[in-house]
């Protein structure tokens, strides 16, 4: 696994977390109904998002990324993902955040100007939330196609899934093409704790 050497500068580094929000992880919410009984794990990595967060907003900038979608913009299995301000509520205390975003589709950078500006003034980004295969996979190949300059910093245990045999193998396989020599701006982690920040 290849992870970094040196210690991050703090003022160059931002954690992103990436829609830790109730439609996607409340047992009521839009991402159950739609992947009924495969979102346990995703329930599971809020606790270590929170702890994370608590622990990095007296480090780093903290921000937070939560998507606003349209109605039926994913298909009708989850038609109203994310679709108003009650679903979009934030399980982690906004207050916590510096800054949020707010993305219209699968990239954070479809938040507009304000994610070129957080991305462009903090070349070290660790990128969290969820999910990985979807919205992470997503802002990881758009940052490294269109911002050459920023290093990723992916924690596993930090990045949410859900719970079936395809996607765990999807997953499984973009980490390792992450881990490929050739990105040498990808830096993936089994745990956030390991990053190591001055």
């Amino acid at each position: 696994m290849r992870g970094c050497t040196e210690p991050l500068d703090r003022h160059a580094t931002c954690a992103i977390v990436v829609d830790p929000l109730w439609d996607f992880i409340s047992r009521d919410g839009e991402f159950e109904r739609g992947y009924p009984s495969q979102n346990e794990s995703i329930r599971a990595v809020l606790e270590t998002l929170t702890r994370m967060v608590d622990t990095l907003r007296t480090q780093v900038d903290t921000v937070l990324c939560a998507s606003k979608y349209e109605e039926g913009q994913f298909g009708d299995h989850i038609k109203y993902l994310c679709t108003s301000d009650e679903r979009r509520t934030s399980m982690i205390p906004r207050e916590w955040f510096r800054e949020t975003l707010t993305k219209t589709d699968n990239s954070i950078l479809m938040a507009g100007d304000d994610a070129w500006r957080v991305l462009t003034d903090k070349p070290h980004v660790i990128l969290s939330g969820l999910t990985g295969t979807s919205c992470i996979r997503v802002s990881t190949q758009e940052i490294l196609k269109y911002l050459p300059r920023t290093h990723l910093y992916l924690p596993k245990n930090a990045i949410a899934i859900r719970d079936d045999a395809n996607t765990r193998q999807k997953m499984e396989m973009l980490y390792e093409e992450w881990e490929q020599p050739h990105l040498q701006k990808v830096h993936v982690f089994d745990q956030w704790e390991n990053i190591p920040i001055q």
